[in-house]
Parts: C-alpha cells; sequence; structure tokens
C-alpha cells in the first residue's frame, strides 16, 4: 500500500509541475519584437494608443487611404504581433479599404501582463471599434474584419454580439480551443504523453483564468451570425483540423465561403499570393457595400 500511495503522490506532483509550468507557457508567450512599421514598406500610417474597459493600452496602426471604401480591422493570433499581420494584410490598405491592425494585450507593442487566450482579448478589439465609430475618418465606413487563428475566433465572437460589423474573413481559426492545445502540445513535446500532462497544464490555465476554455470556442453561437463569413484553412494543418473547420462551415447561416488550401502550415494559405488576395478582395467587395 505504501508504494501505491508513494507513486500516486509523484503522479500528483508531476502532473502539478507541469501544468503550472504548462499554464506559464501559455498565459505568457514571448512577445515578437517588431522588424517593421509600415513606413518601411513605403506605407503611411498613424500610430495610435487605445485604451480598454480595464485600463490596458493597446498599440495601433491606421493606414487610411484618400477615399476609403470601408474599414477593415485585423486580428493577429497567439503570440503574433500587428508588424506579421501587417505582411499578410497591406493589399486590403492598397485596394482602398482603410487597415487597422493592432496588438492585443501582452502582445507586440501593448500592455498587459498577461495572454488570456481570448477571455479578455474581446475588450481590445472593443475599444478599437469603439474608437472607430467615434473618430471622423472611420465612423460612417462599413466594418469587416480579418482575423488568424486566435484572432479569427475573435473576430468570430465579436461579429455574433455585433450588428455592425458587414464581413468577417476568418484565416486558420480554431474551433476547439482545448483540442488545439493538447495537438500543440504533442507536437512540442512528442516524448512525453499528451492525455495527462497536457490535460493538466488547461486545467492549470483555465483555474487561473477563472473560465473553461469551451467558452472562449467559436462554434457555441456561431449559428446566430448574421455577418457573411470567409473561412480559410490550410488542409495540412495538424493543429485545427480541416474536418474540424469544415463542421463549422456547416452550422453558419448563409452567406458563407470556404477555402481550403492545400497546405501544411498553419497560415500557408497565405503563401498563394493571388488566390488568397483576390478572393479576400472579392469577399470584402461583395459585402462592404451600401446595404439595399
Amino acid at each position: 500500500m505504501s508504494w501505491a500511495i508513494r507513486i500516486f503522490v509523484d503522479v500528483v506532483l508531476i502532473l502539478g509541475v507541469w501544468g503550472l509550468f504548462g499554464s506559464q507557457k501559455i498565459l505568457f508567450p514571448p512577445r515578437l519584437k517588431l522588424e517593421l512599421v509600415p513606413s518601411d514598406e513605403g506605407m503611411a500610417y498613424e500610430n495610435l494608443t487605445l485604451t480598454t474597459a480595464d485600463g490596458i493600452p493597446i498599440s495601433v496602426w491606421l493606414m487610411h487611404p484618400e477615399h476609403s471604401r470601408g474599414l477593415i480591422v485585423g486580428c493577429h493570433g497567439y503570440g503574433g504581433s500587428k508588424a506579421d499581420l501587417f505582411w499578410v494584410t497591406r493589399f486590403i490598405c492598397d485596394a482602398g479599404y482603410t487597415l487597422v491592425l493592432f496588438d492585443f494585450r501582452n502582445h507586440g507593442e501593448s500592455g498587459g501582463r498577461r495572454s488570456t487566450l481570448g477571455k479578455d482579448e474581446m475588450k481590445d478589439l472593443e475599444a478599437v471599434l469603439a474608437w472607430a465609430r467615434t473618430d471622423e475618418r472611420t465612423q460612417a465606413k462599413p466594418v469587416g474584419l480579418y482575423g488568424f487563428s486566435m484572432g479569427g475566433a475573435i473576430a468570430i465572437r465579436q461579429a455574433v454580439r455585433g450588428a455592425d460589423i458587414r464581413a468577417v474573413v476568418a484565416d486558420n481559426t480554431y474551433i476547439h480551443l482545448g483540442k488545439t492545445i493538447k495537438r500543440h502540445h504533442k507536437l512540442m513535446y512528442p516524448f512525453l504523453p499528451a492525455a495527462g500532462l497536457a490535460d493538466a497544464a488547461i486545467w492549470m490555465t483555465e483555474l487561473r483564468l477563472g473560465m473553461r476554455f469551451r467558452g472562449l470556442d467559436p462554434d457555441l453561437h456561431i449559428k446566430t451570425l448574421k455577418a457573411p463569413i470567409y473561412f480559410i484553412h490550410s488542409r495540412g494543418d495538424r493543429t485545427i483540423l480541416e474536418e474540424e473547420v469544415r463542421g463549422l462551415f456547416d452550422k453558419v447561416p448563409e452567406p458563407k465561403k470556404l477555402w481550403i488550401a492545400a497546405t501544411q502550415d498553419h497560415m500557408g494559405a497565405s503563401a498563394y499570393r493571388e488566390e488568397y488576395e483576390t478572393s479576400i478582395l472579392g469577399f470584402l467587395d461583395e459585402h462592404m457595400g451600401e446595404k439595399g
């Protein structure tokens, strides 16, 4: 019996230590150093700082063409920044849309001491949209959202809440956060059992956030989405599976669009530059015009 107790205590200790280690990695991703600003690529921009409802300073880039056709707000992924999203989305501004990119809390140049995987990041997006509704350059413009990975899930949740969102582009968006983290854990630590250790990290993170990850999954309320949505996904993404994206797509009311790109990378669809840009602009042009 003593050996059984010792083994039990050791297992609990291992799970507890790994859970704490894993939750630290999840809640405090390293900040990416900004390698460029839009002016480095010849694009005029304005650097803004907004404040969220809970007092977090959010760093924003505003790129506003002279005759803007609408406003697109870009939401980067977990561990990313507005700078890496600029490479992917600048064509939207080149096509005549006002483009706003921002850093989520604890990312890039924004404040905040930890990531919450979408729980409090909703407040960051809400701060940007609240500013856009009052700024004279953007307040009369139709609004669309572009989101990558975590940013896509946040964009979907915001569009379900807000009737003023005209269109959503969701690139490689996770469907089930917990499952995505478990798959990522398996890829990062293939020599360790995902069952148990990944669960411990998830449980500890949920405990520290005071919520279950399930509440952050975009499929919970997507049946009530009123904005047109364009899903883009990489066929070989090993953390977010194609069948999950197709399942979410089937739940969404029309109008909707889906493109599964023949690539293995998590953000791989953007490598097909012509199709990526043409399809997104076609979608935005169709749905961002004046309502009839």
